[in-house]
Parts: structure tokens; C-alpha cells; sequence
């Protein structure tokens, strides 16, 4: 075989490749904000897939038609995205610690209008979201993406159907964790707030002179906040914890383990 003939072989996995790494990039946390054009994440993307795609020593069963050559392409772009959101989840539910604390806290009312977004968007939750993607850079996540999609293509190369079924038992499984984890680290906050609500309210029933609508505004932004930043050390281990589930569950899907 000469070398063009297997270099030509190559081509139909070499688009699978992008097209895997184009889905992953165009949801994963980071670079899928509005911030960032479209064809940006998809050549991002793209060029993931290709230097992916020079870790493999074997080469899936090569589309013989046009039509199968697309379907495969669009499986290879649901499964990159379904790794994408598998890795946003952990920074959604850190943004939802926020979105419910600084409700009760009562910042709820403090949205600001984000033109590169188009929308309101809540104080603390997009305090909370850029934490989030803080420590997904320290932690290196991304690189453990990365090379969870590489490893993976060794054993599973573009055009392998994967299964599917553990895909649409790992993502429910993901969410009911987020879940689980949002109600614990939003616990402090809605504990103390329901707290000092009740001591508001006897307060109210024993001196009517008081006006408590005003005053128990006052006292409960300060005591929340106060109490947020204190749960902040505390909320970064089981979020942490909540992170590597999540990235061993991609490093299962991706075929890496």
C-alpha cells in the first residue's frame, strides 16, 4: 500500500476525531460561554480531536458511503457533547449554591444585566460559577479532559459505537449528585436564615412597635453573607469529591478506563 493510500485510509477517522472533540469543546465548561464564538470552540474543538486522534494505532472500520460517514459524525458530535455537559454539571451545581443562598439571603433582588449574556444574571451565582471554573483549572480538569478523550481513543477509535445505555445511566446519576450536593452546601444559609426569621417573627409578636419588614431585612443580608463566606472552605471538599466522580464517569464513557 503506498502512502498516500494510507494516509487517504486515515481521512474518514481523522473527521470523526474532530468532530468527537468539536461536541466535547462546544459544551464544556470555559470555553461554551456566549464570550466565545461559535467557530472558535468548534476549531478548538476540532484540533483537540486531530492531536487525539494521533494516539491511535488502529483505525476504526472506515465509512463505506456518504450517508454512513454522516451518521457517525453525528453520533461522534452527541457523544463529545455529552462528555461536555457530563463536566459541567459539578459547575452548575455550584452555581445553584449561590442562585439559593443569595435568594434567601435576599440578594435575589441584586441582578445585574450582562450584555455579553443578554440577561440578568444573579450575584452569587455568578460569583459562585466563576469559583467554580477557578478551581477546575487548578484542579486541572481540563487537561484530565483532554486526556480522557486521547486514552479513550485508543481503545474506542472514531466510528466504534460506544455504549449508549451507560451514558443514560451515568448523566441521571451526575444530576442526582448535583442535586444531593447543592441541598448540603446550601444547608448553613437556609439553616440561619429560617432561624432568624423565626426570631424576627417572635420579636415582631412581642414588640409591634418594631417595624420588622425593615429591620429584618437589614439584619439578614449581613448574618447570610456572613455565614456564606464562613461555608465557603467547607463546600470546597465534597465539591471536590463531586469533581472526580465526575471525571472517573468520563474517563468510563470516554473508554480511557
Amino acid at each position: 500500500m503506498s502512502v498516500f493510500a494510507e494516509y487517504a485510509g486515515a481521512v474518514p477517522g481523522l473527521m470523526l476525531a474532530g468532530c468527537r472533540g468539536a461536541g466535547l469543546l462546544f459544551v464544556a465548561p470555559g470555553v461554551s460561554s456566549p464570550l466565545v464564538p461559535g467557530v472558535v470552540r468548534v476549531l478548538l474543538g476540532v484540533m483537540l480531536g486531530v492531536v487525539a486522534f494521533g494516539s491511535v494505532e488502529t483505525l476504526g472500520p472506515s465509512p463505506s458511503t456518504l450517508l454512513e460517514l454522516g451518521v457517525l459524525s453525528g453520533f461522534e458530535l452527541v457523544f463529545g457533547a455529552a462528555l461536555g455537559l457530563l463536566a459541567l454539571i459539578p459547575i452548575a451545581a455550584l452555581q445553584g449554591v449561590g442562585l439559593v443562598s443569595g435568594q434567601q439571603i435576599g440578594l435575589g433582588f441584586a441582578t445585574l444585566y450582562d450584555p455579553n449574556v443578554g440577561e440578568e444574571v444573579d450575584t452569587t451565582g455568578r460569583f459562585m460559577a466563576a469559583l467554580a471554573l477557578g478551581l477546575f483549572v487548578v484542579l486541572g480538569v481540563p487537561e484530565a479532559l483532554f486526556l480522557a478523550v486521547r486514552e479513550g481513543m485508543t481503545r474506542f477509535p472514531p466510528g466504534v459505537m460506544l455504549d449508549v445505555g451507560l451514558m443514560a445511566e451515568a448523566i441521571p446519576a451526575l444530576l442526582d449528585g448535583a442535586f444531593e450536593m447543592l441541598l448540603r452546601c446550601s444547608l448553613p444559609v437556609l439553616t440561619i436564615v429560617l432561624a432568624q426569621t423565626i426570631l424576627m417573627g417572635f420579636l415582631g409578636r412581642s414588640v409591634p412597635q418594631i417595624n420588622i419588614l425593615s429591620v429584618g431585612f437589614l439584619v439578614r443580608i449581613p448574618i447570610g453573607l456572613l455565614v456564606f463566606v464562613l461555608v465557603l472552605p467547607a463546600i470546597a471538599g465534597p465539591w471536590q469529591s463531586f469533581a472526580g466522580d465526575m471525571l472517573d464517569t468520563v474517563r468510563v464513557l470516554a473508554g480511557a478506563d
